[in-house]
């Protein structure tokens, strides 16, 4: 636990102020907790009444506790482009409309093979995709959903897993003389055995289901 972490227990209760480097920003409405931990990695301020903002506010952006007020390491102008606040579950399903939204993404059949998870506001993509304008596509769109605080794109495009699945058969001892075509839809790859053995398309077969995303294999020998 960090001197922080303390703090924010011990010092830091809802309705406890808090203030930016040149002006009131707000209070405590509640706390961010890292998934499957106990720490803290955040805090939830709202502003204004009767009409409430709340904002969600990394633990990165506290400079210190003093007297029981938060004191904040950035100014009002910079506080105000933060996202607001929005549960996790919120901006996961808000994340899952907008890519369903998009014709492009759609129409490939490649949204609803996605994983789409949120920890605390930032999101993670992975899975696969057609091409890499497809990938780079899916992360502007998430970054626009409401609430977002980052992305982590961690998704394929079938170019590149191709290419790693290539790469892993080629590197194997045993696939010495083996001429094994590589496509990938979608993450469903499809290996074709232009010059190779059975045993060294077995191998191929094991190799290619390791490799990150990957989702299924079906394979062809040439006569």
């Amino acid at each position: 636990m960090t001197i922080m972490d303390t703090a924010l227990k011990t010092d830091i209760n809802v309705g406890t102020r808090v203030e930016c480097r040149d002006a009131y920003a707000g209070v405590v409405s509640g706390f961010v907790r890292a998934q499957g931990s106990p720490d803290i990695s955040g805090i939830i301020i709202r502003r204004g009444l009767p009409f409430s903002k709340y904002i969600r506010l990394p633990i990165s952006l506290i400079n210190r506790v003093a007297d029981r007020v938060v004191l904040l390491n950035i100014n009002m102008k910079e506080l105000k482009k933060l996202p607001a606040y929005r549960t996790d579950e919120e901006i996961k399903s808000d994340v899952r409309g907008a890519l369903r939204g998009v014709e492009q993404l759609r129409a490939l059949g490649q949204v609803d093979k996605m994983r789409v998870e949120v920890t605390d506001g930032v999101v993670r993509l992975q899975g696969s995709m057609a091409s890499s304008s497809h990938k780079w596509m899916a992360e502007a769109v998430t970054r626009r959903v409401k609430g977002v605080m980052d992305v982590r794109n961690e998704m394929l495009s079938d170019t590149e897993i191709e290419s790693d699945v290539a790469v892993a058969i080629g590197k194997d001892p045993g696939m010495h003389g083996a001429r094994i075509h590589v496509r990938s839809f979608n993450g469903a790859v499809r290996l074709r055995g232009l010059e190779a053995s059975e045993q060294q398309m077995a191998v191929a077969r094991s190799i290619a289901a390791g490799r990150p995303g990957v989702k299924e294999i079906s394979s062809h020998e040439m006569l």
